[in-house]
């Protein structure tokens, strides 16, 4: 999970057709991974988690979903005030406050998953 919010961050970032696809895909898998061990199901039921460590799953879950609604706002934000013809930029604005705010929680979701990462024992787990 935190190699996939890593590279993904990485990537969109480095920015291009091929960078922004492999961010994308990567923030999707960091979601059903994170999902998984928050939910218990599939897989994730075999894990003998300590319920602090499984919190920091949660946290980067909720990061990420956060993080991918607030993007979805804001170039809906851009566009719509492109398409309505705002000169004063204020859309603009707002839409690249968003985006700040959904790097922020990037970075917050890679900190939370390195957490889980380190803080789980390495064996006996599975």
């Amino acid at each position: 999970m935190f190699i996939c919010i890593v590279v993904g961050f990485a990537l969109g970032w480095i920015g291009g057709g091929i960078g922004s696809w492999i961010s994308f895909i990567c923030l999707i898998a960091a979601i059903v991974l994170s999902s998984t061990i928050t939910c218990g199901c599939c897989c994730g039921s075999n894990l003998n988690l300590n319920p602090k460590v499984k919190r920091w799953s949660t946290a980067t879950l909720l990061c990420l979903v956060i993080q991918w609604v607030l993007a979805i706002i804001a170039i809906f934000i851009a566009y719509g005030g492109a398409a309505m013809g705002d000169t004063t930029g204020a859309s603009i604005g707002v839409a690249t406050a968003l985006l700040v705010v959904t790097q922020i929680l990037y970075i917050l979701a890679g900190v939370f998953a390195g957490v889980f990462t380190w803080g789980r024992k390495s064996c006996g787990n599975a």
